[in-house]
């Protein structure tokens, strides 16, 4: 059967309509943004959420992240195993960095510029180990996020479509950058009486200390000397700082600036996933072998990129298909079979009319008789109920023992 084409573009809209497209599509990016705050276990759950998802997605399974009667502990488990490739790959980077960094230590401007090349590469590989990470959790193993050859071939084969999720991660940055100035200013004006209260002590303490020289003055302009009130003008100072902390409404404006921008990251990260899973589609996912075995030609895509190719089939060592309880399409539903009619009673055959005696002169039949068995002819025909046996039927329900009669003297000499 052909293959279908695979649509390789608009990852962004088309992850943004498969986030939003079932009532309630929020609820699960908010749970998320609260089970990060669970040490260890949180994060890998969001983390085996988001490849979950993915997974569903290079599966060809156009899905809504899941609502309901989620696998919390498997989700903890593939991120678990998971996490290793990019614990392992962000090692590599971390000291490719450093060396690199180091080989142009010589000169400030030059690697300056060098880190700023890292630092965009660093947002490039970042997608190449989700990349790997989708992989694993497709063979739902941890060996095939490391073999760098497979990788390596999906991502030289388009690599376009690598750059366009590498946007979506750019965009992500500049909307959390954009909505932390902006929390960041509404937090700054309902800090700024704190700030105000603390420079103004901050000044009249060295105004004190500049006039007595020795002792640092206290609120009231006199100074103690020998260093005295230091300790207590740091707590005032202090105090001044934290005062706002004991307003409940700046407490609860504060969590909900840093809870939007964990909402934010969390999107953008489950946008990210599935559009890496989007990608990968074009890699037929379905007809993958063993993990070491030659990846398939590429599905074609809408803009033609590859002509379409018989893959093999896959063997009992393929990728795992998604056990997620994701609708599956809809099956034809078989034709109902309707009973069979009753078999038709077998005709009964007539029974065989016995030829009547020959008369010794000329072997002719008698006016008479034969205008009779004309005339039984005639009605037998006539009349719609009576059935003639096929002449197969006629011949098994003959009478074994029935005899041919023989044959007169006139028939021989016929012959």
């Amino acid at each position: 059967m052909p293959h279908t084409t695979i649509d390789n573009s608009h990852y962004l809209s088309r992850s943004w309509r498969m986030l939003t497209r079932d009532k309630g599509w929020y609820k699960p990016v908010l749970l998320l943004a609260v089970s990060l705050l669970v040490p260890v276990a949180g994060p890998l759950a969001v983390l085996g959420y988001q490849l979950e998802w993915a997974r569903l997605t290079a599966w060809n399974v156009d899905s809504a992240p899941k609502q309901t009667n989620v696998d919390v502990g498997g989700c903890i488990k593939t991120g678990g195993s998971r996490s290793w490739s990019s614990l392992v790959w962000g090692l590599a980077l971390g000291v490719a960095e450093s060396l690199v960094s180091w080989i142009f230590s010589f000169n400030s401007s030059v690697q300056s510029f060098v880190l700023f090349l890292v630092f965009l590469c660093n947002i490039v590989l970042g997608i190449v180990i989700i990349i790997a990470e989708v992989r694993a959790t497709v063979y739902q193993k941890i060996t095939p996020g490391f073999q760098l050859n497979r990788i390596w071939e999906m991502v030289r084969h388009d690599f376009g479509g690598v750059m366009r999720i590498f946007g979506i991660r750019i965009l992500g940055s500049l909307v959390a950058c954009g909505a932390a100035v902006v929390a960041g200013l509404v937090l700054f004006v309902s800090y700024l009486p704190a700030v105000i209260n603390a420079t103004s002590l901050a000044s009249s303490y060295s105004s004190g200390l500049s006039s007595y020289g020795t002792g640092l003055a206290t609120p009231y302009g006199y100074g103690y000397g020998y260093g005295t009130g230091s300790s207590a003008a740091v707590r005032q100072i202090v105090a001044a700082l934290l005062q706002p902390f004991s307003n409940p409404l700046f407490v609860i404006l504060l969590v909900l600036v840093v809870y939007l921008l964990v909402v934010i990251g969390v999107t953008f990260a489950l946008l990210t996933y599935n559009a890496v899973g989007l990608w990968m589609r074009q890699f037929d996912v379905v007809s993958w072998g063993k993990s070491a075995d030659p990846m398939p030609a590429p599905l074609p895509t809408t803009d033609g990129s590859q002509a379409p190719q018989n893959p093999g089939q896959p063997d009992s060592q393929t990728p795992q298909p998604p056990s997620a309880d994701v609708q599956p399409a809809p099956v034809a539903p078989a034709q109902q079979e309707l009973p069979s009619p009753e078999p038709e009673p077998e005709p009964v055959p007539e029974p065989a009319l016995e030829p009547a005696p020959e008369p010794a002169d000329g072997g002719q039949p008698a006016p008479e008789e034969e205008l009779v068995v004309a005339e039984e002819s005639a009605q037998a025909s006539e009349d719609p109920t009576v059935r003639t046996a096929p002449a197969d039927v006629t011949e098994k329900l003959e009478p074994a023992g029935q005899e041919e009669l023989p044959k007169d003297d006139g028939e021989n000499e016929a012959e």
